[in-house]
């Protein structure tokens, strides 16, 4: 029990400090696409902006995400980028299926993704997209409640690896104005990939 609190305070310093928002209270209620269509959502995907990396993003670019849809009607999720200080590639492998109860049985867009940690086993984490047209941007936002506080981050994915300004205006508007938290972005590197 003592092993399992270290890791998981550890995860939540490391996460704290990384992360753009961290806040006071549980996660705010957030707006959703509200019939997610899996089969246009998949495919691949380039970060054009993020929050502060996750701990998994360190280092990270020419990063992306690749969709497609499992026979079990969960859908294969796998993130690969390239390390800007070795130059290797990595990727990983998780699985995303519809949180059933946060979307009332429906198709919203609030996902739950898992990811295979080494040592720590499986591990969970929220995928909720705020708002798509599912051929030139997505807008994702991540948030954690750790009883008394929460962690939130933030994505813009786009379908093209060099986005015109447009798209990337239409995606990012969606914090500016919308989202019940502003959270910093940087642009992702998405040159000599």
């Amino acid at each position: 029990m003592k092993t399992l609190f270290v890791i998981t305070f550890t995860s939540v310093v490391i996460n704290g400090a990384l992360a753009q928002s961290f806040n006071l209270g549980p996660c705010p209620k957030v707006n959703t696409v509200e019939n997610l269509d899996i089969e246009r959502y998949s495919g691949l995907w380039y970060e054009n902006e993020r929050s502060f990396p996750m701990i998994f993003e360190l280092g990270g670019r020419c990063v992306t995400a690749n969709y497609s849809a499992n026979s079990d009607g969960t859908v294969k999720v796998v993130n690969s980028q390239i390390s800007s200080i070795t130059g290797s590639e990595s990727s990983i492998t998780g699985t995303a299926r519809v949180n059933d109860e946060a979307c009332n049985n429906t198709t919203c867009g609030k996902l739950i993704v898992t990811f295979p940690i080494p040592v720590i086993g499986e591990v969970d984490g929220t995928y909720w997209v705020l708002e798509t047209d599912y051929t030139t941007y997505s807008v994702v936002w991540s948030c954690t409640d750790y009883k008394a506080f929460h962690i939130s981050y933030a994505w813009v994915l786009t379908r093209d690896r060099n986005p015109s300004e447009a798209v990337v205006k239409q995606a990012t508007s969606l914090y500016e104005n919308d989202n019940p938290e502003y959270i910093f972005m940087t642009k992702t590197d998405q040159e000599n990939c």
